[in-house]
């Protein structure tokens, strides 16, 4: 059967060539879809709810699937996995993709609006969604078919990198404003320390991915989508559980399963 594997946090339809990376490996794969904030999910028609339902089933057909996931709720990160899980009767994966280009890219400000919707949407709903998958994993797998949890973080040029280096100011990057830098280092911290709070559980395995400037999977989701799916079936099919009761290091793309190739990145 079929794996079904979460991907949240770089929303439809910027995460499609990973999901159809992911889909290409035997993947059910569901995306994150962007509800505004202002949206009240109380004041939804019934007909808005049989299309949302009529979206999910085409979906379900075709391999992904969108879920709207209204970041800033912690009730909206529950329905999220609930939903999720719901659709297929299990939930194998979720791969939580903090992409710093693409959000430097969309959130340049600096005003108490920009760090109220920064906080909102690249820190809390990550961290609303861990524990929510985390809660799932513990009520549902086992030490036998434990649930894989991945941060990948996608770092991009903050405005003191580019200070220190000219190159970086040629436009081949966005730069991170201030708040998104301080979000991505916030994501990086959390993924860790969640890592290795839960490192020694038996009925999930945690993986932190670092996809750094420079790599061939930088612009290359699809390859990425590829990759995770291979790298987490060697994982499974060599029984690498002993690997994921020591302390989760950051790796890159690309990294064998049965290699060591691990070590810790700084990201300045």
């Amino acid at each position: 059967m079929s794996k079904v594997t979460l991907l949240a946090g770089k929303d439809s339809p910027a995460s499609n060539k990973c999901a159809d990376g992911l889909h290409s490996q035997d993947r059910q794969v569901v995306v994150t879809g962007n509800t505004p904030f202002e949206a009240d999910a109380s004041a939804e028609k019934p007909s808005s709810i049989n299309t949302d339902r009529h979206k999910q089933l085409i979906g379900k057909i075709s391999g992904t699937t969108t879920i709207d996931w209204n970041r800033s709720s912690p009730l909206s990160s529950r329905a999220l996995v609930l939903t999720a899980s719901s659709m297929f009767s299990q939930l194998d994966e979720a791969i939580l993709y903090f992409d710093e280009e693409l959000f430097a890219s969309q959130a340049k400000q600096l005003n108490i609006e920009e760090c109220s919707s920064t906080s909102d949407t690249m820190i809390l709903s990550y961290q609303y969604l861990t524990l929510e998958l985390i809660k799932r994993y513990e009520a549902k797998q086992t030490a036998e078919k434990p649930g894989t949890l991945v941060f990948v973080f996608k770092d991009s040029p903050s405005v003191s990198d580019s200070l220190r280096s000219a190159s970086l100011r040629n436009g081949a990057f966005s730069i991170a404003s201030p708040v998104v830098s301080a979000a991505a280092s916030a994501f990086v911290s959390f993924a860790e320390n969640i890592a290795a709070l839960y490192s020694a559980k038996t009925n999930m395995q945690i993986l932190l991915v670092h996809n750094e400037r420079g790599s061939e999977f930088y612009a290359n989701d699809y390859a990425l989508g590829e990759w995770l799916a291979t790298y987490i079936d060697s994982l499974d099919s060599t029984k690498g559980k002993t690997a994921s009761k020591k302390l989760p290091q950051w790796i890159k793309p690309g990294t064998k399963a049965t290699g060591s190739g691990f070590s810790f990145f700084s990201k300045k």
